[in-house]
């Protein structure tokens, strides 16, 4: 009779060792984990967001690593294991290409993300004129610059590549245009490949120093001698 509180306190203190014993579940992983695109190689210098789709079959996050000049604005799941990332990039006015990295987690598995945005730049010349990064630098022993003024104060900038017979010009730069200000303005030229030989764009006035000023319309950048 008395054997009986012994055996069931044996029995509790097996269970009670077998639990303790019990291998943990090893977390979750995921069979489809994949970010796209998974490079942007030539974002422009311009402040502007980017969409990244995660496609996950299980629980995913994200975030970017030492990209202190973007963030992470929306997160938006879209069905079908997809999340949509919104990334925003501030504005490059710097010299050189900087590098971005986003990366998606999910169980023990990480992919990333790779982009690259342009700079504003600081050499003479004409930049990513065709959107994916192709330029036309300045060559002082080959070219020649020069600014025509007008009395009402506007004047004209022009590139000139003579033994070619090339030329690239600015037409109609206001008086007093200041960073920040945007104006219309012609642009004439037979150097630059897949270009308009004549087009009337909007520009942004972006920087003015004592001998250099910088132009830009939505993606290219014109950084003319004056």
């Amino acid at each position: 009779m008395c054997s009986t509180p012994r055996i069931a306190g044996a029995i509790c203190a097996l269970l009670a060792l077998a639990a303790c014993a019990r291998t943990p579940e090893a977390p979750k992983e995921p069979e489809i984990l994949r970010i796209t695109p998974e490079s942007l190689q030539k974002e422009s210098w311009r402040a502007h967001d980017a969409v990244f789709v995660i496609t996950c079959d299980l629980d995913v996050s994200s975030a970017l690593e030492d990209t202190p000049w973007a963030s992470l604005v929306s997160s938006e799941l879209t069905g079908n294991g997809r999340t949509e990332i919104t990334v925003h990039m501030e504005d490059n006015l710097g010299t050189e290409i900087r590098t971005g990295s986003l990366t998606a987690k999910s169980g023990s598995k990480s992919v990333s993300a790779v982009f690259r945005q342009l700079p504003l730049g600081e050499k003479p010349g004409v930049h990513n004129y065709d959107g994916n990064g192709a330029e036309l630098l300045f060559d002082a022993l080959a070219h020649q610059s020069s600014v025509r003024r007008y009395r009402d104060g506007s004047f004209d900038l022009r590139m000139i590549f003579a033994p070619e017979n090339k030329f690239l010009i600015i037409k109609g730069i206001p008086y007093g245009a200041k960073a920040g200000d945007t104006f219309s303005a012609g642009i004439l030229q037979n150097w630059l490949t897949g270009v308009p030989n004549q087009q009337e764009k909007e520009l942004e006035l972006v920087r003015a120093e004592e001998h250099r000023i910088w132009l830009a319309d939505e993606n290219t950048v014109y950084i003319f001698r004056k």
